[in-house]
């Protein structure tokens, strides 16, 4: 790793090299205990021997003191590498939770405008329904009052015709009644006509267009609903 750490080929290596110095001074000291069991007769030999066992008892003593510092400096690199990653992913962890809040408080706005939208669009449906039915029912009274008017009108006629007692008054009359009898049938079934296509035509338009509207806006809030529990997972 960087900083000045040990890598994992850097820490095999220090123990291969501590393996061969501990074998090292293992064969000193086993060649020593079997010279000096072998040469136990030969002073001058011994002395000898003595003088190079002591060298190499040296030598090690020097290796074995590098290897002392080279140990502790290893232990002090390898304390300043686990602090530089406890530091970094303590600074990971934050930067995470405070991105994670941060899309959270934003999904939140998100899903406030949503529903405001949501509601404005359900009152002017509301009201727009309202202002259609209106309309239809002052026009079915419009033709509700035309048909009353068609029928009081026959009705004086007829008492009027019906005072003439003569033959042809009481021909008109007959002639007169069937005329008004079917412009009454006329305007009852224009009426109830007009009525009807201007009900199902009001209904019929605002509630699909309050239908898909609802639709969409519901699929938009569940998909912020979906984002916001996961921010909320990711917080805790």
């Amino acid at each position: 790793g960087g900083g000045g750490g040990l890598t994992r080929e850097d820490v095999a290596a220090q123990r291969q090299r501590d393996e061969e110095v501990r074998r090292l001074v293992q064969n000193i000291f086993d060649c020593r205990m079997s010279m000096e069991s072998v040469l136990a007769g030969h002073p001058d030999v011994t002395r000898a021997l003595d003088g190079h066992v002591k060298e190499l008892q040296l030598h090690v003593d020097r290796l074995l003191l590098h290897h002392s510092r080279l140990t502790e400096t290893h232990a002090f690199q390898l304390g300043r590498v686990r602090e530089e990653c406890a530091a970094v992913a303590k600074l990971q962890k934050e930067e995470h939770r405070a991105a994670a809040r941060k899309m959270a408080a934003e999904h939140q706005e998100e899903s406030e405008r949503l529903a405001e939208a949501a509601r404005l669009l359900a009152q002017r449906l509301r009201e727009e329904q309202q202002r259609s039915q209106r309309a239809v029912d002052e026009e079915r009274q419009g033709r509700k009052e035309d048909v009353r008017a068609c029928v009081e009108e026959w009705g004086r006629k007829v008492q009027e015709v019906t005072e003439e007692k003569e033959e042809g008054k009481r021909a008109a009359l007959l002639e007169l009644r069937r005329e008004l009898e079917g412009r009454a049938h006329t305007v009852a079934a224009e009426a109830q006509r007009r009525g009807a296509e201007g009900e199902a035509r009001a209904r019929g338009e605002w509630d699909a267009e309050a239908a898909a509207t609802i639709r969409d806006l519901r699929r938009q809030l569940q998909t912020e609903r979906g984002a916001r529990e996961e921010c909320e997972r990711a917080l805790r």
